[in-house]
């Protein structure tokens, strides 16, 4: 009975032991799995809230066991970091390219020539009132593309075959409406397009 009454014990104590083992075990890899993805979800946060503009950063965790989520982290910061100083710097070019253009536009319009801005491909991209007056257009043709409304012109600029900086001119009579209208033409060539 005596030594029955021992193994009982031993059983309930080996039980017991087992179990305290066993939940320290779950409560060990819990805090570990929390430790792993707690950071990977501030990580996975952070890029959500990037996709709808906001840029957050996010806190990095220090400790040798997690050296490599640290760094995961530093960088993401720091290309947070420089993502908000593009925006800036894109915004401030924003800026000052809409300040440019009104400043352009307003000498445009107090040009008493046609004048069109077209990139090598053909396509307008900016004009004057008086180039729509000059060739009988009503409509804006910013973004049409030249060989679409003069083939004409299209085709002088093409057979100008200019490098940067250069320039032609030449005289064109074309019937417009039935009436013969006589054109001159003067092209400029930049590197990112040219001047008609």
């Amino acid at each position: 009975d005596e030594q029955s009454a021992l193994i009982k014990k031993f059983i309930i104590i080996f039980v017991l032991f087992s179990c305290a083992l066993l939940l320290g075990a779950i409560l060990l890899g819990l805090s570990f799995a929390r430790r792993l993805t707690d950071p990977i979800g501030a990580l996975l946060a952070a890029a959500e809230s990037m996709r709808s503009g906001t840029l957050k950063q996010v806190e990095v965790m220090e400790g040798s066991a997690m050296e490599e989520l640290s760094l995961l982290m530093r960088t993401f910061n720091a290309m947070v970091h420089e993502m908000h100083t593009q925006k800036e710097d894109l915004i401030i070019v924003n800026q000052q390219l809409e300040e440019r253009s009104h400043c352009l536009s307003n000498v445009l319009s107090s040009v008493s020539s046609g004048v069109l801005g077209i990139e090598p491909t053909g396509r307008i991209l900016l004009s004057n009132e008086r180039s729509q007056t000059l060739l009988g257009i009503t409509h804006p043709i910013e973004q049409a593309y030249l060989q679409d409304v003069y083939t004409e012109f299209w085709n002088f600029v093409k057979a100008a075959h200019l490098e940067p900086g250069q320039q032609s001119q030449t005289h064109m009579t074309l019937l417009q409406h039935g009436v013969a209208r006589i054109y001159a033409l003067y092209v400029r060539s930049w590197s990112n397009g040219a001047e008609l």
